[in-house]
């Protein structure tokens, strides 16, 4: 996941390629970089 507005690599979920794995990371992700870095996404 990465912070555009900053170029920054915020945080990292390996996963197989696969649709449903790809969004269950995302929302991982989200959650994570909520809890940790205090940021919200932008949708």
């Amino acid at each position: 996941m990465i912070d555009v507005s900053k170029n920054i690599i915020v945080d990292v979920e390996a996963t197989p390629s696969t649709i449903a794995l790809e969004v269950r990371a995302t929302k991982t992700m989200l959650d994570r970089i909520s809890d940790t870095h205090k940021l919200k996404h932008e949708s």
